[in-house]
This record gives structure tokens, C-alpha cells and sequence, in this order.
């Protein structure tokens, strides 16, 4: 817990290895959080705050160790907080690239070298931390003062501490330190950057504050701009990629749909048996799946699959056989051979019904055809296997 304290301190101090990691973890943090929680915007949210909340703390410790007071260089958890509601409104993962934007505005206080660099207060720093958060069990056992120790004899010393003091304070104060700073690469960095804004506050006569203002704007409506533009970009190629199924691909697929509900429902491939002929030229059959068709001779078609349950959709004068007594059937599938010869398949439940009705009605009408049932009692009486459903 103490880590995670150190995280929310506002008085310690943070070097810039610290500050950098910390800022690059926030970045994959926040894209994994958009990644897991893309359907709960809320969560995200609350994430973003979170992690908006240690990136402001850690930028106030990194001000104080290089002892600066500039609070702009904070601008960076302004950028990620814009960037992160931009990838939340967006709902678009392909803008989570966006979170480079604030990794590289934070790169500014990278510039800053730290104040204690040159002094013992160097080895208070752990896991790149130094303030009121004890942190002394993360660092490693073993870690002593390099502190030299003189050796003594009888009472005197080898060597005059005095002179080793000496020696010391004439290094720092004969400035052999300062190379070192002059020579850091953040300050380059700074100084060539610092110029340059120069440059056009001269051009644009306009003062500092103004100028960086100006660029964060600008930054930041570039950055709208890019996000929108990539996420409309991609729902179109989605779109795109959705429409780009060719109509014989479309009509490939919705007939092997169609095959497969014919299976599935049309008793597969017909084995008819038991067929009989009744008086006015049509047939009856049953299949192996203890189904009843009704095969007769009609005009020709465009069409071969005239009606089907499945789809419910077709010749509606096929979904059903209409009898003079007002019983009806509905049919499973009614189809048509190049022939002109009509096949309508009844499911098994309706088989004992539907030889009853056929035997004792007067007529029916299937698919605008009508067919008179006459003599169809005694035709049927005279088969052993429509005879058992009548008696």
C-alpha cells in the first residue's frame, strides 16, 4: 500500500525515470481498460480519473524535483484526458494510438534535470521517489555508505581529513559538477526548444502564455479532427466490407439455405410408397417418414418451390388444403418439376386426419386447383394401408 500511496503524494519528489514510467503506464493502462470495458463507457470513465489523478501528482513531484513552478508543463494530463473522452465518445479502438499524443507533451518535463542530482540527497531517491512515504522496503538489502573510512596509526590518521574536505568542497565549488549538467541531454533538448519558441513570439508578437495556449488548441482540435475522421473512416470500410458480397455470393448462400431447410423439413430425398390413384387424376403417396403427399398433374412454373413453412413465404393459395367441410391442412412444402408436375408434402401428424378427410369429404382445393373427392372412400377403402386409418 505503500507504493500505491506514494503514488498519490503531493509533497514528495519524483525523478524523471519515475515520471516517464509512469506516464507510459497510464497510456497502456487506459488502452487495455478501453479494450476490456468498450461496452461499459462508465467504467472507463471512472478509469480515466483515476489514472488523470496520479499523472497530476506525479507531474507536481517531478516540478519539485527539478524545483520549478510552472504549472503549464502540466498541460499533458489535460492532452490525456481529452484524448481518453475522445476514445470514449468515439467508441472506436483505433484511436487508442491517439495516447501518444500526451506521452510525448509530457516528454517536457523529461527536459528538467533534477535538483538533487549532485548532492547526498541523491541517495534518499527509491523506485525514483524521495518524500514522507516510507518506502524502505523495496529498496535492496545489503545497500551501504561508500562513506571512506581512514585508517588510523596510534591515534593519527594516514591522511588529513581535513584536506579530503577540503578536496571535496573544491570540487563542487570549483564547479566540476557543472559539466555534467551542461552537457545533459534534456537541457539541449530544452534549449533548442526554448528558441524556438522564441522565434515566434519575435514573428508572432504575441507573449509566452498566448503562444502555448495557442498550440495546446490547436493540438487539441487537430487531434478531435483525427479521431473523428479515423473512426467514420473505419464504420465506412466496415460498411463497405459488409456490402461487398456480390449478389450471386447473396444468392449462393440463401440457396444453401434454402437446400438445408428442404432437408430438414421436405423429408430429405422422397421414397414414396403406398401410391394410389383417385378418381379425379391425382395421387396420394406416404414416404418413409411416415409422411402424405398429394402428386398431380398442373401447368408449368417459373418457380419450383412454391410454398414452405419454413419461410412461410410463397404461393399462399399452397400453404393449406381447404376441404368443403371446412377442414384444413397445412402443408409442409409444395413444389413444381419442370414437368408441370406438383408435389405437396404433409407432415406425419396429419396423416391419419388427412386420409380420413380425403375419404369422407366431398372436394378440396390446393393451389387454386380443385378436386373432386368422389369415389375416393372406396379407392382408399381398397388399400391395406390407407384402409387402417379409416376404420
Amino acid at each position: 500500500m505503500s507504493f500505491i500511496h506514494s503514488l498519490f503524494c503531493r509533497h514528495g519528489a519524483d525523478n524523471r525515470q519515475r515520471y516517464f514510467l509512469i506516464n507510459l503506464a497510464a497510456a497502456f493502462a487506459f488502452a487495455l481498460t478501453a479494450l476490456v470495458f468498450k461496452q461499459y463507457p462508465a467504467i472507463q470513465i471512472l478509469f480515466l480519473a483515476v489514472l488523470a489523478s496520479v499523472l497530476t501528482f506525479s507531474g507536481l513531484r517531478r516540478l519539485r524535483d527539478a524545483s520549478k513552478n510552472n504549472y503549464w508543463l502540466l498541460s499533458s494530463v489535460l492532452l490525456f484526458v481529452l484524448v481518453g473522452l475522445l476514445i470514449i465518445v468515439s467508441d472506436s479502438l483505433s484511436s487508442v494510438w491517439l495516447l501518444i499524443a500526451p506521452l510525448l507533451s509530457s516528454t517536457i518535463l523529461l527536459t528538467y534535470p533534477s535538483t538533487h542530482t549532485a548532492s547526498s540527497a541523491a541517495a534518499n531517491y527509491i523506485l525514483g521517489y524521495s518524500g514522507p512515504v516510507d518506502l524502505t522496503n523495496f529498496q535492496k538489502p545489503g545497500v551501504q555508505s561508500r562513506r571512506r573510512v581512514e585508517p588510523v596509526i596510534e591515534g593519527e590518521q594516514l591522511n588529513n581529513p581535513a584536506h579530503s574536505i577540503n578536496h571535496e568542497s573544491t570540487v563542487v565549488e570549483t564547479g566540476l559538477v557543472s559539466p555534467r549538467q551542461d552537457n545533459d541531454l534534456g537541457t539541449k533538448c530544452r534549449t533548442l526548444l526554448d528558441s524556438g519558441l522564441r522565434q515566434l513570439e519575435n514573428k508572432l508578437s504575441i507573449s509566452r502564455p498566448l503562444l502555448l495556449g495557442a498550440l495546446l488548441a490547436t493540438v487539441a482540435i487537430l487531434l478531435t479532427i483525427i479521431g473523428l475522421s479515423t473512426s467514420s473512416w473505419l464504420s465506412h470500410n466496415d460498411s463497405q466490407s459488409s456490402d461487398s458480397t456480390s449478389p450471386n455470393q447473396s444468392a449462393s448462400i440463401d440457396n444453401d439455405q434454402d437446400q438445408q431447410i428442404d432437408q430438414l423439413l421436405s423429408f430429405g430425398q422422397m421414397d414414396f410408397q403406398h401410391q394410389v390413384t383417385l378418381p379425379d387424376n391425382f395421387d396420394l403417396a406416404s414416404n418413409q417418414y411416415q409422411g402424405l403427399a398429394l402428386l398431380w398433374q398442373g401447368d408449368n412454373s417459373d418457380q419450383q418451390q412454391l410454398w414452405h413453412i419454413a419461410t412461410a413465404s410463397g404461393d399462399k393459395s399452397c400453404q393449406e388444403i381447404a376441404f368443403n367441410n371446412k377442414k384444413r391442412f397445412r402443408t409442409v412444402s409444395v413444389s413444381v418439376d419442370q414437368y408441370g408436375d406438383y408435389t405437396a408434402l404433409f407432415s406425419p401428424i396429419d396423416r391419419s386426419t388427412l386420409v380420413k378427410a380425403l375419404a369422407k369429404a366431398g372436394s378440396f382445393e390446393l393451389c387454386g386447383y380443385r378436386f373432386s373427392l368422389k369415389g375416393s372412400q372406396a379407392t382408399l377403402g381398397k388399400h391395406n394401408y390407407y384402409q387402417q386409418f379409416l376404420n
